[in-house]
């Protein structure tokens, strides 16, 4: 019987995703830059998804997730902004908020696991942006 993976083309890097939620688990941790893989793949639905995401301090890093980190894509754009701007530190911070609130609009995502190696300074400033945002929501 066909699995989630063989209804339409996955990226080859969520087949581990792919493999835990076809097998019967209903709860999965995955990093993520790119939250379309896992909506297009239709894993988001399939299970409760506790995503790691974190302020990325530049391209240079980026591009070594991308590189280095099995199952890690950043994409393009991302790279393209830290490349672009005058402090690219705080535009991590900009990028991760905003990855943050599309992933609190994303069916089957449980949580936001917050993690920024060698950039944990930046984090405590993803805390207060989100809360913000959040609460400026509720009002």
């Amino acid at each position: 019987m066909p699995g989630p993976l063989h209804e339409r083309p996955v990226d080859r890097r969520l087949v581990g995703v792919g493999v835990q939620v076809y097998i019967g688990s209903d709860f999965e941790t995955h990093t993520v830059h790119n939250m379309t893989r896992l909506v297009d793949a239709g894993l988001a639905e399939k299970a409760f998804i506790l995503i790691g995401t974190g302020p990325i301090a530049s391209a240079r890093s980026a591009r070594w997730m991308r590189e280095n980190l099995w199952g890690v894509a950043v994409p393009d754009a991302i790279v393209d902004r830290l490349e672009r701007a005058s402090d690219p530190v705080e535009e991590g911070v900009k990028i991760c908020v905003e990855i943050v609130a599309a992933l609190r609009e994303t069916p089957g995502v449980a949580g936001v696991h917050l993690m920024a190696p060698g950039n944990m300074r930046s984090l405590p400033n993803v805390l207060d942006e989100v809360r913000a945002a959040t609460s400026a929501q509720r009002t």
